[in-house]
């Protein structure tokens, strides 16, 4: 799996090969592709019954509609199931020497949950069940090298609730590397179905919350092909699900995200066996920063059900800000950076950042009405003495931004911090639906040790 970013910092996922899924060097044993009977612990509220793998990390293994019996979840491999997964650098990942598989290099650094490709678990820590809740604390591995743990923990905690799974997922980095990386595409989480389930069903369009028409997002990669592409899409209503020709599956409710991927791997009519190399895919998606000593931690609802049911659920808990605001108390607010790095993690307060020549942050992907929020409101504090920054907006529907959708604004440059309103209303082209902004930082030459730190940034 390969995950880029562009210039515009739009999403770009590419899964690459398979054409040797069914070869040796990936097929598991007859033994490994069996149920860990002895490793499954298991929650049943009468509705749902799930079950986590302690031979795997405590990834998720089994998930089943009991109104509907069968597994709904693929265990082919281990990279496949529900389970954590995240990206980093350095590109390709070679600790100590070791070299990554030719086929996985070019996903990097990139713990995951149940084991590598060469069939080494991962080391469940600590685990517990209440029976109203499961808790699992792993050491993962790296997915594209042979028996290298990752230098992290995982954990997570698990409850059903109804016809829902809620979950809290958390990675705690400890790497010996402190480089500051760039932001990569984070699966949150990586959920792999039967293939079944294979109506990628979304809501993508402009009038969310309103019981617009659903989309289906048609992408099946054939299992003799040489690589696979995923569909990535705006899920504005931050969901989307993978149904059966009934209209029944499995919804992904993750309401941080509103950029997904997803499609089907094989065909259809092969088998329904959750060991079948075919599969359904989905995955929520944000382009974040790994620092070497993070604890980021983010939550998703499974919903179990039709299509009707699945959506209701998101209506009926889904909180709809006009517009979005973000405070730099504790955290980057999913936002990333282009020529630019920050004083690390913990954040503590804002974003104390280090500007170069063309620096520039970027807002996590959004929805919002532009009459809503007419002004950028910002609280920063800058020791550059000239120069200007720069707001740009990205329209709905529009791929990278234009310089005519965008204005300059000055900051005194006495280190202290100043509030600001810059008026986007002013620009003919901010109408209609908008997705983020860019800023681009000021910057002069005339001196190191520069900062630019921002403490909240409102769109209202």
């Amino acid at each position: 799996m390969s995950k880029t970013k562009t210039n515009s910092g739009i999403y770009t996922i590419l899964f690459i090969v398979i054409a040797a899924c069914s070869s040796p060097a990936y097929a598991q044993s007859t033994n490994q592709l069996k149920d860990s009977v002895s490793g499954m612990r298991y929650l049943d509220n009468g509705i749902i019954k799930l079950g986590i793998d302690l031979n795997l990390g405590g990834a998720i293994t089994y998930l089943e509609d009991k109104r509907h019996p069968g597994n709904m979840i693929n265990n082919h491999d281990w990279g496949r199931q529900i389970q954590m997964s995240f990206y980093g650098g350095p590109v390709p990942y070679s600790p100590e020497g070791k070299s990554p598989h030719t086929v996985w290099k070019n996903l990097g650094w990139n713990p995951i949950q149940s084991g590598d490709w060469a069939n080494n678990r991962s080391r469940v820590l600590a685990y517990n069940n209440s029976g109203q809740e499961l808790y699992v604390k792993c050491i993962p591995m790296q997915w594209p090298l042979d028996n290298v743990p990752g230098e992290c923990t995982f954990e997570s905690w698990i409850r059903l609730d109804d016809h829902t799974v809620q979950v809290k997922s958390r990675i705690n980095n400890k790497r010996k590397d402190s480089t500051f990386y760039n932001s990569r595409s984070q699966e949150l989480p990586a959920i792999y179905t039967s293939i079944a389930f294979n109506q990628l069903t979304t809501y993508r369009g402009s009038r969310p919350f309103t019981n617009d028409t659903v989309s289906y997002i048609r992408n099946n990669n054939p299992s003799n092909g040489t690589e696979i592409k995923w569909a990535t899409w705006d899920a504005t209503e931050n969901w989307a699900a993978n149904l059966n020709k009934e209209k029944r599956g499995l919804g992904i409710w993750m309401p941080e995200s509103q950029f997904f991927c997803g499609g089907s791997y094989g065909n259809a009519g092969d088998t329904f066996s959750t060991k079948a190399t075919a599969t359904s895919y989905i995955s929520p998606l944000l382009n974040e920063i790994l620092d070497h000593n993070i604890q980021y931690e983010y939550n998703y609802v499974l919903i179990l059900g039709s299509l009707d049911e699945i959506r209701s659920y998101v209506y009926a808990h889904a909180k709809r800000n006009k517009s979005p605001v973000y405070y730099f108390k504790e955290d980057r607010q999913h936002f990333i950076y282009e020529n630019v790095t920050d004083a690390g993690w913990p954040v503590e307060g804002c974003l104390d950042l280090k500007p170069e020549k063309g620096s520039a942050i970027i807002s996590p992907v959004s929805f919002w009405n532009a009459e809503d929020a007419p002004y950028v409101q910002l609280e920063a504090a800058s020791s550059v003495k000239k120069g200007k920054g720069r707001i740009y907006f990205r329209v709905f529907g529009e791929q990278g931004y234009k310089e005519s959708n965008s204005i300059a604004f000055e900051i005194a440059g006495d280190g202290k911090f100043h509030e600001y309103k810059i008026p986007l209303k002013d620009i003919p082209g901010y109408k209609g639906f908008i997705t983020n902004i860019k800023m681009v930082l000021p910057f002069d030459d005339s001196g190191k040790d520069k900062r630019f730190q921002i403490r909240t940034i409102l769109l209202k």
